[in-house]
């Protein structure tokens, strides 16, 4: 009975108490609601985020990898193994060509990798500052319990 009296006092204590979190002032379960469910979603979206830079990055890695191995095929299959008669130069020239025409690169024209910085910055705030601002509250916080 005396713990269901302390945490309607705190439920309470937590709807009318306000405290600023950046350059707006929230109720105490304000905050706490957006930590249980906006900063969720927006990790979830970072994760995601992440896994499929990560992927596009590792598909490209692997592509080029291969890429001098084709090159040279991609020559022995032009030129052919002629002996003898073969320019060099023009053999290098080719291949070069070949590896620049075929090179895998992550082109990010919406900037992904700038927003997964700023959202992973965003929530690493957020929560920073929650934080801090639950503490405070919770420590300069006094409430009237009744059972």
């Amino acid at each position: 009975m005396r713990r269901n009296a302390i945490k309607r006092a705190v439920i309470l204590s937590n709807a009318i108490t306000k405290r600023k979190l950046g350059d707006r002032e929230y109720t105490i379960a304000e905050i706490i609601d957006m930590g249980n469910t906006d900063m969720i979603y927006k990790e979830k979206l970072l994760n995601t985020l992440k896994k499929q830079y990560a992927d596009a990055i590792k598909i490209a890695e692997k592509e080029n990898e291969t890429l001098q191995q084709k090159a040279e095929n991609y020559v022995i299959g032009l030129f052919g193994n002629k002996d003898g008669k073969l320019n060099i130069e023009e053999i290098e020239n080719t291949k070069k060509q070949f590896i620049i025409n075929n090179t895998y690169e992550l082109i990010d024209v919406i900037k992904i990798r700038e927003k997964i910085d700023s959202l992973e910055k965003e929530i690493n705030e957020f929560k920073a500052e929650v934080d801090a601002c639950k503490s405070a509250s919770n420590a300069l916080t006094e409430i009237t319990i009744e059972y």
